[in-house]
């Protein structure tokens, strides 16, 4: 959601292709929410299906070197009992919790960020057999799930091939839309072609159900609407994404996902206005894949090259343009790349399709990357940002994992993470600018975080060559002023607990003349 380059405008006559992303045998692996990988959940039988109705139990092994939560007996126990546990025991020799919990918390467990391995009975394997995708689980959607925000009421657009609504995975997801390409109002498209294969892995990012199998997506109670653009050939005509945009903005989708680009074309004006639109008028959330590009001597699944410039639709003015990296952190090797990235998110993830009889298989490239910020674009505005799209926007592009050193071209502001997005810490400091002589006291306040919250103010005195001296580690800062005095104030706060620390300054006596 750059700033569109200023150059000639291209009315674009021909089609644009998907972003297909290979596929790859890349395994699905629980992750804890810091990234690090836990083991698969095992299985032991032992519950029976009486239990199964209420609740169950889990044994958690831990360590001790991660989260303050996760160091303290008591942490450990007041953390899993804020989550539902109904019964801790802590057996702090062999690091193993014993808890009960009601079956409809068992996401707050999964999610801990200081567990190492999670086992649970035969009864309830079936309960939490939806493997967690490493995509899934690198932006922390389970920790969303588990504070009860799933994408419920939120509608999402899903422009593609079309979606097989008989995937076991998407039951009762798909609740409406049009097929934009035979001009009539289906939104079931379940022939085995490459048309709804691609749209079919796409929704499976988004929104794949819990249902004791399979996978889970990012927001699995979003409702999906199907908007069929592209054929299948994998062709997908500029006048049908327009009209898909218009129909979207007509029908009150709050997200649209377009995993779709062409070769780097800017788009007619026509169509920068209504995508703008979208997003200015409509409130819509608009995500974009950046575009894939085939690498100079290897075979090509599209007719554009890495060397190609970000597509043309994720150019636009308004709406997130979304690149891929692979699980190792690296961005993927045949994108389209430039400044106008906004975010890199996982591709080369398990997901269905129609296809090889719907067994399960990935989606890779930027096609993979962008439903996972649909999905936690669904996730924030479930949980109170609905029709808000720039302060959903605010919210992902400053709480992302940060990449090291920057690469804007490549990871944009970085890579998202929705649980600090919908918790994103705000700083400001309150107290008089131009004070009167006297005892005098500012305040950092904060809005949301998640406390304890851990304070560093810094003071610059007028005309002192740039230095800041620490000053203070509450949450005020008192000094007696003195009149004329000029300096600037900075306070970082940090919430550990979300590993964000996030600054405010502010100027006292006005701007030095030095």
């Amino acid at each position: 959601m750059r700033a569109t380059p200023s150059s000639a405008v291209i009315a674009l006559l021909a089609n644009v292709s998907w972003m297909v992303g290979g596929c790859s045998d890349q395994v699905a692996t629980t992750h804890s929410p810091s990234g690090a990988a836990a083991s698969r959940i095992a299985v032991k039988d032992t519950t029976t299906e009486e239990h199964l109705a209420t609740g169950f139990s889990v044994f958690v092994t831990y360590r001790t070197d991660g989260p303050p939560q996760g160091r303290a007996p008591a942490n450990r126990d007041s953390t899993l009992r804020a989550r539902g546990a109904e019964f801790v025991f802590d057996d702090t020799e062999a690091r193993v919790l014993s808890v009960a919990i009601p079956k409809d918390r068992f996401a707050a467990i999964v999610s801990l960020p200081w567990a190492t391995k999670i086992e649970v009975d035969s009864s309830v394997a079936r309960i939490s057999a939806d493997v967690v995708p490493w995509g899934v689980a690198e932006l922390n959607a389970l920790a969303l799930h588990a504070e009860g925000y799933t994408g419920t009421v939120i509608k999402v657009g899903v422009l593609d091939g079309g979606i097989n609504c008989q995937a076991p995975e998407l039951q009762g997801r798909i609740v409406g839309g049009y097929d934009f390409v035979n001009n009539n109002s289906t939104f079931c498209h379940s022939q085995a072609n490459s048309g709804p294969d691609h749209g079919t892995r796409v929704a499976h990012v988004i929104a794949a159900i819990y249902n004791l199998a399979g996978i889970v997506g990012m927001a699995p109670n979003a409702s999906l609407y199907s908007l069929r653009v592209c054929d299948t050939a994998g062709n997908c005509d500029a006048a049908r994404i327009n009209s898909a945009i218009t129909w979207a903005r007509n029908n009150g989708m709050h997200v649209t996902n377009a995993s779709i680009g062409n070769c780097g074309q800017t788009l007619a004006a026509s169509q920068q206005v209504n995508h703008n639109a979208a997003w200015t008028v409509s409130k819509i959330v608009t995500v974009w894949a950046a575009g894939n590009g085939a690498i100079p001597g290897l075979p090509p699944n599209t007719p554009c090259r890495n060397t190609d410039p970000v597509s043309g639709y994720a150019r636009t003015a308004y709406g997130i343009a979304v690149a891929g990296h692979q699980p190792n952190g690296l961005f993927t090797a045949n994108g389209q790349y430039g400044p106008e990235i906004d975010l890199s998110a996982p591709t080369g993830v398990p997901t269905f399709g129609t296809l090889f009889g719907g067994a399960q298989t990935t989606i890779g490239n930027t096609s993979g990357a962008a439903p996972h910020v649909a999905g936690a674009a669904a996730l924030l505005a479930n949980a109170g940002w609905a029709f808000l799209p720039d302060e959903i926007w605010r919210r992902l592009r400053e709480s992302v994992i940060p990449v090291t050193p920057p690469d804007q071209n490549h990871y944009g502001y970085g890579k998202p993470e929705v649980y600090r997005a919908r918790h994103l810490l705000d700083v400001s400091i309150t107290g008089p600018s131009f004070p009167a002589q006297g005892n005098q006291t500012w305040t950092a306040a904060t809005s949301g975080g998640i406390a304890p919250f851990t304070y560093a103010w810094e003071r610059q005195n007028a005309c002192s060559g740039g230095v800041w001296f620490p000053v203070g580690t509450n949450s005020t800062y008192s000094v007696f002023y003195t009149s004329g005095e000029q300096f600037m104030l900075r306070v970082n706060v940090t919430s550990a607990a979300l590993n964000m620390t996030r600054m405010a300054a502010k100027i006292i006596g006005g701007l030095p003349s030095c």
